[in-house]
This record gives structure tokens, C-alpha cells and sequence, in this order.
């Protein structure tokens, strides 16, 4: 049975600014897993450290793909999400 849920990110960077930095870099995020209640709005945090947001300052695109993964109360997940995604 679903217990909790959690939000995963991928970031996808390219068009690098600097003619050194790698052409196109990938970062993973991951909220904490939180109870899942079907009553209230969800809220994630998907914590992005000092590096990260300062890798992703360095490339012009940015594509955010992100889904929603349910969990048990052993941390299998059981279900996902369509990913979704933003530029």
C-alpha cells in the first residue's frame, strides 16, 4: 500500500557560455519522501546546493524533467507519475 510520495528532477543543461565547460551536463534531485495524503495540496522541496545552482548559472538551457514516485512503507516504491517537464 502507498504510504509516501516523492518529486525526482532531472536538470538538463547545454549551450555552455564558457567554451570550456562539457557541452551539456545532467544534475538529479530528489525531495524527501513525505506521507501521502490525498486530501491536501502536495508541497516538495527539491534541495539544490550552492555548486548546482551555480553549474546551471554557466549554460543558456535549462530542461527540468520531473515525475512523482509512491512509496510503501518499506521504501519500494510502488507507482509512478507521467514525467513532466520545463524549460
Amino acid at each position: 500500500m502507498e504510504k509516501f510520495v516523492g518529486a525526482f528532477c532531472i536538470v538538463s543543461l547545454d549551450s555552455p557560455q564558457n567554451k570550456n565547460l562539457n557541452s551539456y551536463v545532467f544534475i538529479s534531485l530528489a525531495s524527501e519522501r513525505i506521507p501521502l495524503n490525498l486530501t491536501d495540496a502536495l508541497s516538495f522541496d527539491l534541495p539544490l546546493t550552492n555548486q548546482n545552482s551555480d553549474l546551471m548559472n554557466k549554460y543558456g538551457n535549462r530542461l527540468l524533467l520531473f515525475c512523482l514516485v509512491t512509496f510503501d512503507e518499506n521504501d519500494v516504491p510502488i507507482n509512478y507519475s507521467s514525467t513532466f517537464y520545463s524549460r
